[in-house]
């Protein structure tokens, strides 16, 4: 295969494209439906999973303690930020919900990740989600790169914050 020269994207063999369209088409048979027959999916999945049932939140007995998972997240903080940052969580749901990244991240691990793979693959059937991601490790690296890239986010915002604490632009009084 001919190497991209400076300024111009890598081509790929049309052997390689075939294979890589191949790989990541399902056949799902959507797409052979009438609109009143997708219609009347859509109204099956909606009896199936009601709006009402949004509002049960019944977590698994195995469910980590989202407060131990914050406590064990602050040991690798900077020990006078932390009662900064539970002060703001404590505020509202909505702050809560800005500075528990890690247990959300629990909580949607186990609870996303069966409708994610089968909003994906249109199948709860685990070979053909497994055909769908392929023997490669394509969606492994992914995901690594995914939460690599969120952990260097938030690093950077903490980084961030402490240097307007330390300039003066954040006003942070201590024992808070």
């Amino acid at each position: 295969m001919r190497r991209a020269a400076a300024g111009e994207e890598p081509m790929m063999s049309a052997q390689t494209a075939e294979a890589t369209a191949q790989r990541y088409q399902l056949e799902s048979g959507l797409g052979q439906l009438t609109p009143a027959e997708r219609a009347a999916l859509g109204k099956e999945a909606r009896a199936a999973v009601p709006r009402e049932s949004h509002a049960v939140f019944d977590p698994p007995s195995d469910r980590p303690d989202p407060l131990a998972l914050l406590e064990e997240q602050a040991k690798a903080r900077v020990p006078e930020l932390v009662p900064v940052r539970w002060g703001r969580m404590m505020v509202s749901p909505f702050t809560y919900y800005r500075g528990a990244a890690l247990p959300m991240a629990a909580d949607l691990a186990t609870t996303c990740g069966w409708a994610l793979a089968r909003a994906h693959a249109r199948s709860g059937d685990r070979i053909a989600i497994a055909a769908y991601l392929g023997g490669a490790d394509v969606f492994d690296q992914a995901i690594t790169r995914f939460a690599a890239a969120c952990a260097d986010q938030n690093e950077r915002d903490h980084k961030a914050l402490v240097d307007a604490v330390a300039s003066g632009r954040v006003p942070a009084e201590p024992d808070m």
